[in-house]
C-alpha cells in the first residue's frame, strides 16, 4: 500500500475505537457478550476456563482464542471490554487494509485510490461487523482475520497457500464455526497447490497444523470433559428441521445492496473460478449454520465470515467498474448507487444498535447493586447469564445450558434445581406465562403464588421435559419447581423490553433479604442511577 493509503486502515482503527468507547461511556456491552467476560476475567485471576470463581471447568466460551486474548489483556490491567475494543479495533483495520488487497490501486490513479479506500473504510465501520463488535462479541477480530484468509484463496499464490492451514487452524480455535471455514478453506488449498505442483510443501504445512489441532482437542476433552462447546449442545436442540434458514434471509434482506454487488461481480468476473473457490468455505458455513438455532446472533454476527465476503465481492465489483479498460459510465452509477443505499442502510442500523445499547434497561445496574447483599457462598439459577452472572458474586448455574455441563446436555429439570437449593431464581420466560395485568402499571411489583401460577400458560404447566430447547425448558423446570416449593421464595416480574418478561424467585431464608433485594431494584429503576459501563467499573 502507498501514497498514503495506509492512513485508511488506521482512520478505520481509531474511528472503531472511539465509537466503541463512546457507547461504553454511555451505555452497555450486550448481555451474552458479558458471558465471556466472565470466562476471561476468571482466566485472568487464575481460576482457570470457569463460570464462577471455584466452579468447576466449562467450555461457555465458544471464542477460545478470543477469550484468552481478553484474558492476558486483563491480566495486564487493561478492563475486559476496553480489551475487546482493542482487539476489535485492530480486527477492524485489518479489515480494511485485507479490501484493500482486492483493489488494483495502481491503475485507480492517486486520487480514485484515496476516494475508494475511503468509501472502503466506512462502509466497514458502519457494517453489521462493527455493529456486533460494538456489542463486545470478537466479530471485528475474527474478521480481519477471515478477510486476509479469503484473499490468500483469491490470489492462489503458492508460498501464499502454505498460510492457509495455518490461518485456518486460528480460526477454528477463534471461533467453532471457524473449524468449518478454516477446514474447507484448507481443502480449497489443497486442491491450488495440487494443481501449481505445490503440493508437497503445502502437506508438510497440513501436518503440522492437523497434530497442533489434534494436540488442542485433546488437551480441550481432557480440561472440560465434553467434545463440544457448551453453547453448540444447546443450539443444536431444536426440533425444526432448518432453524437457521430464516436467520440467513434476514442476514440478506440487511446487507441487500451489498449482496446485489456481489452477484453482479460473480456475473461480470473474468477470475470466476478463483472466486468461487474463495467463497466456498463461507458457503458451506451458512449451509452448516441452516441446521443449528441461532441464538446469541445479535447484528447477525454468526453471518459475519457472510458479511466479510460480500464486501469482498463488492470491492472486486468497484474494481471491475473503475478500473477495467472498457468502463461503463452506467454501471458506475449502478455502483455507487448501490453504495449509497448500503451506506444507509447500515448507517440505520448501527444509529439504532448504539441506542438500545444506551437504553438504560434495569438489568444494566441491578445486578451491581444487588452484589453488595450476595457472598461467595450465595447460589443462582439462571437463564440470562450474562450481566447478572458478571456482577453478581457466587455460585453461578446457567439453566439454560450455555455455561453448566449438566444443563447443556441434560437439560434443566426441577429436580435439578432443588438439589442446588437456589437463594435466586432469576429467568427470562420466554413467552411460558403473562404477567401483564399483575403489576397494575407499575415497572416491578411482588406477586403472589396465586398470581404466578395463574399466569402460566396451562398447556404448558407440567411439561417442561417435553422441551429440548433450552430457553423453553429450562423456564418451565423452575416454574414446575416453585409449584412444589410453595412457601420458600417470594416472587417478582420486572418490565423489561415491552413487557413483564423478567421473573426473579427470591429464598425466604436465603443470603438476600427480602428489603435488600427490593431496595437494588428500585435505585435501578430509577433514571439518576442509570449508570454506564464504564462508570460502574471506574474503568478511567
Amino acid at each position: 500500500m502507498s501514497e498514503r493509503l495506509w492512513i485508511y486502515p488506521l482512520i478505520a482503527v481509531a474511528a472503531y475505537i472511539a465509537l466503541s468507547v463512546y457507547v461504553l461511556w454511555t451505555g452497555h456491552p450486550h448481555e451474552d457478550a458479558y458471558i465471556l467476560y466472565i470466562f476471561s476475567e476468571n482466566f485472568a485471576a487464575g481460576e482457570g476456563i470457569s463460570y464462577f470463581k471455584g466452579g468447576p471447568p466449562a467450555e461457555g466460551a465458544t471464542d477460545f482464542l478470543w477469550m484468552i486474548a481478553l484474558g492476558v489483556l486483563t491480566y495486564a490491567g487493561i478492563d475486559v471490554a476496553l480489551a475487546a475494543t482493542i482487539l476489535n479495533g485492530v480486527g477492524v483495520g485489518i479489515l480494511v487494509f485485507a479490501l484493500s488487497l482486492f483493489l488494483p490501486l495502481r491503475q485507480l490513479g492517486n486520487r480514485l485510490s484515496h476516494v475508494i479506500m475511503l468509501g472502503v473504510a466506512v462502509i466497514v465501520i458502519l457494517s453489521p461487523i462493527t455493529e456486533a463488535s460494538l456489542a463486545g462479541f470478537s466479530t471485528g477480530l475474527y474478521s480481519g482475520i477471515i478477510a486476509l484468509f479469503l484473499y490468500i484463496i483469491y490470489r492462489n499464490n503458492d508460498n501464499l497457500n502454505l498460510l492457509i492451514p495455518f490461518i485456518g487452524l486460528v480460526l477454528g480455535l477463534f471461533r467453532p464455526d471457524g473449524v468449518i471455514i478454516g477446514v474447507s478453506g484448507a481443502l480449497v488449498g489443497l486442491l491450488n497447490s495440487y494443481k501449481n505442483e505445490g503440493l508437497n510443501v503445502y502437506l508438510k504445512s497440513s501436518a503440522i497444523c492437523f497434530v497442533l489441532g489434534c494436540f488442542y482437542f485433546f488437551w480441550r476433552y481432557n480440561y472440560f470433559g465434553s467434545l463440544l462447546p457448551l453453547p453448540l449442545y444447546v443450539k443444536g436442540s431444536s426440533s425444526d428441521l432448518l432453524p437457521g434458514l430464516a436467520s440467513h434471509f434476514k442476514w440478506v434482506g440487511q446487507s441487500a445492496f451489498l449482496v446485489i454487488m456481489a452477484m453482479l461481480a460473480i456475473f461480470l468476473s473474468n477470475n470466476r473460478r478463483n472466486i468461487v473457490l474463495m467463497i466456498t468455505p463461507v458457503l458451506l458455513l451458512f449451509f452448516f449454520l441452516s441446521f443449528a438455532t441461532l441464538s446469541q446472533n445479535v447484528s447477525y454476527r454468526l453471518q459475519a465470515p457472510g458479511t466479510v465476503a460480500v464486501l469482498v465481492l463488492a470491492t472486486l465489483f468497484v474494481s471491475y467498474c473503475l478500473a477495467s479498460k472498457s468502463k461503463n459510465k452506467k454501471l458506475s452509477v449502478v455502483m455507487l448507487g448501490l453504495y449509497v443505499f448500503s451506506i444507509l442502510q447500515y448507517l440505520d442500523d448501527t444509529v439504532d444498535y448504539v441506542h438500545y445499547a444506551q437504553g438504560g434497561a434495569y438489568i444494566n445496574s441491578f445486578p451491581f447493586y444487588l452484589k453488595d447483599y450476595a457472598s461467595s457462598s450465595t447460589v443462582s439459577g439462571l437463564t440470562e447469564a450474562g450481566r447478572f452472572a458478571y456482577w453478581l458474586p457466587g455460585e453461578k448455574y446457567d439453566l439454560v445450558g450455555l455455561n453448566t455441563k449438566k444443563t447443556a446436555i441434560e437439560g434443566a429439570s426441577p429436580q435439578y434445581i432443588s438439589k442446588l437449593d437456589p437463594d435466586l431464581l432469576f429467568m427470562h420466560h420466554a413467552g411460558t406465562a403473562e404477567f401483564s395485568n399483575v403489576c397494575n402499571n407499575k415497572k416491578w411489583c411482588q406477586i403472589t403464588s396465586e398470581e404466578l401460577f395463574s399466569s402460566i400458560e396451562a398447556e404448558k404447566a407440567g411439561v417442561w421435559d417435553e422441551y429440548n430447547y433450552g430457553v423453553k425448558r429450562a423456564p418451565l423446570a423452575i416454574f414446575d419447581f416453585l409449584g412444589s416449593s410453595k412457601n420458600r421464595f417470594d416472587y417478582y416480574v420486572m418490565y423489561y423490553e415491552g413487557g413483564f418478561n423478567h421473573f426473579y424467585a427470591l429464598k425466604k431464608s436465603g443470603e438476600i433479604e427480602n428489603f435488600q433485594f427490593e431496595k437494588a431494584l428500585s435505585k435501578s429503576f430509577q433514571d439518576k442511577n442509570g449508570r454506564s459501563y464504564l462508570d460502574l467499573k471506574n474503568a478511567f
